[in-house]
């Protein structure tokens, strides 16, 4: 019964992490906004120690930070650090690049050519969603193609969805513009451009990183 109870919390607290998680994404949770565990702990029906939980491991996610006697907050999202997690998504994703060159089939480049042209059909009909899922899928399809499963985890752990999320909603450029910084990394992989890909990886995370 004790090992039942167990899972159950534990499936709880993954479930309540990540509802969580959308909430912030999706602005439900807005920067500088009190987690209150009580409220999570009604709406899932459970006692706060799995809300506790999942609020940890947003913590170690360094997506919520907790003040002892005052609470769990949503962490401020500073231009600094949307500029370090391009940084490391540039290095990543310019490892998974040159991998993705050596690798990719053409299937995988018809559905990467098709990611590229879901965002400017999101672009075209102003679907802000659409665009950031189609985003990306854009991104973690070349990490894909790099059949690399460490890199895949390293790149999961860069809390994608957040940060595109906050960068897209923060940006003042059209979503047109913000497509089109996506085209020269599809013609790098498909030229096999290897010796430009670092340049060209760098180039777009300063791009997205431009709110103006």
């Amino acid at each position: 019964m004790a090992g039942k109870t167990k899972f159950e919390r534990k499936v709880f607290k993954d479930l309540i992490r990540d509802a969580i998680y959308e909430a912030i994404v999706n602005e439900e949770l807005k920067p500088g906004d009190r987690i209150v565990e009580m409220e999570w702990a009604e709406r899932f029906s459970a006692s706060q120690a799995p809300v506790r939980e999942a609020i940890r491991d947003l913590e170690a996610m360094g997506i919520v930070v907790s003040i002892p006697f005052k609470g769990s907050f949503v962490r401020e999202m500073t231009e600094q650090q949307i500029e370090d997690v391009h940084e490391i998504r540039a290095g990543l994703e310019t490892v998974a690049l040159n991998h993705a060159m050596d690798k990719a089939t053409e299937e995988q480049i018809h559905d990467l050519h098709h990611h590229l042209e879901e965002m400017f059909e999101a672009a075209k009909d102003g679907d802000e969603k659409f665009f950031m899922e189609s985003d990306i899928k854009f991104h973690e399809a070349i990490v894909d193609m790099a059949d690399t499963t460490d890199l895949k985890k390293f790149w999961i752990m860069c809390n994608i969805r957040l940060w595109t999320a906050v960068c897209t909603k923060r940006s003042e450029k059209e979503l047109q513009a913000l497509a089109e910084f996506h085209v020269p990394i599809y013609e790098a992989l498909v030229n096999k451009d290897s010796e430009h890909a670092y340049k060209t990886m760098r180039e777009h995370f300063h791009n997205v990183s431009q709110y103006k």
